[in-house]
């Protein structure tokens, strides 16, 4: 069969690769974009995580020195019972240190409304996931490549840090106790 002259196939294949081309790109700026957003998403919670703990440590700390200014102030009463000028001076230093402590516990509390610390940490493991599996879709450049190997290997890298901390003081009690036993001819 003969082709007629009026057959416009080179050009309506050309004009379907173009739009199919197009809908590529555009398709492959929307991934980049979420992977953007998504980027900006893991970054924050990771802010708001250390944030939160950094108020939680705080707020612990704070309500301990308010705990053990008032044992002191307690502990230090009943050894002066006898002279009330003695005790009357730590117990005045004791109250004002809980007082300031519980304040700075209550101003370093984390607001109410707020995500708790667990749910930021799901928050994150949930955000790091689909972030690594948005972009192994997208295959990443070179320089991205590198960028998630750092992130991942940070984290692997925090974690045998605590495990290696835990680690030592089980050992280090353990250590200790040995040789308080061993001493006393046990």
């Amino acid at each position: 069969m003969a082709r007629s002259l009026d057959d416009d196939a080179p050009r309506r294949t050309s004009d379907a690769d173009d739009q199919l081309s197009a809908e590529q790109r555009q398709a492959e700026a929307d991934e980049h974009a979420s992977l953007r957003e998504l980027r900006r998403k893991v970054r924050q919670t990771e802010r708001d995580l250390v944030r939160r703990r950094r108020r939680v440590r705080t707020v612990g700390v704070a309500l301990t020195v308010a705990g053990g200014a008032v044992l002191t102030g307690l502990l230090w009463t009943v050894l002066a019972w006898g002279s009330p000028s003695r005790f009357l001076r730590v117990d005045i230093t004791c109250a004002a240190l809980a007082l300031v402590s519980g304040a700075v516990a209550w101003v370093a509390a984390p607001p109410r409304g707020r995500p708790s610390l667990a749910k930021l940490e799901d928050m994150l493991a949930t955000n790091r996931e689909a972030l690594r599996f948005l972009s192994a879709l997208i295959h990443p450049t070179l320089k991205e490549r590198r960028s998630l190997y750092r992130e991942d290997v940070a984290g692997v890298i925090e974690q045998h840090r605590t495990d290696s901390r835990r680690y030592r003081l089980i050992h280090n009690v353990l250590q200790n106790l040995r040789s308080c036993f061993r001493g006393r001819g046990l």
